[in-house]
């Protein structure tokens, strides 16, 4: 009887220890982006190379507008092509997002972007060195006047 709650917490502890692979991290660093959670130290956290670089190199005022989430409302995310090289521990990611701009609270603009994220992993964590949009699409809900 010893022996099987001794096997039965192992296997609980090994199945809790989830490995983070990079489509993991990158929907978990979506999820983070339209957070109201979201900080400056959090995103150079996250992120490393030339992406990094022009997060550190923001003005305050770019910092302040690139941190406000609370006119984004996250719809949803889908992973389109995952290519991976795995002797350089590096990932191109395809993917495409739809979310919605608030104004006053209601949808005023339904976006939807494709993206392609370049990830590497460094020190054994996955960080997103580059991030390039391929396609992006604008529903206005309101009419657009000139």
């Amino acid at each position: 009887m010893k022996l099987f709650i001794i096997v039965c917490s192992l296997f609980s502890l090994l199945s809790c220890s989830k490995k983070v692979g990079p489509q993991d991290f990158l929907r978990d660093f979506i999820d983070y982006r339209f957070s109201s959670k979201l900080t400056y130290e959090g995103l150079l956290e996250m992120t490393d190379g030339a992406l990094k670089e022009r997060i550190m190199n923001l003005s305050e005022e770019d910092k302040v507008a690139y941190l406000k989430t609370d006119h984004l409302k996250f719809k949803k995310v889908r992973m389109d092509l995952i290519t991976c090289i795995e002797d350089k521990n590096e990932c191109n990611i395809t993917y495409t997002i739809s979310y919605d701009q608030l104004k006053n609270g209601t949808v005023d603009v339904s976006a939807e972007v494709k993206k392609i994220a370049q990830l590497k992993k460094v020190e054994e964590k996955w960080k997103i060195v580059e991030v390039d949009e391929v396609k992006t699409y604008f529903e206005s809900k309101n009419s657009i006047n000139p």
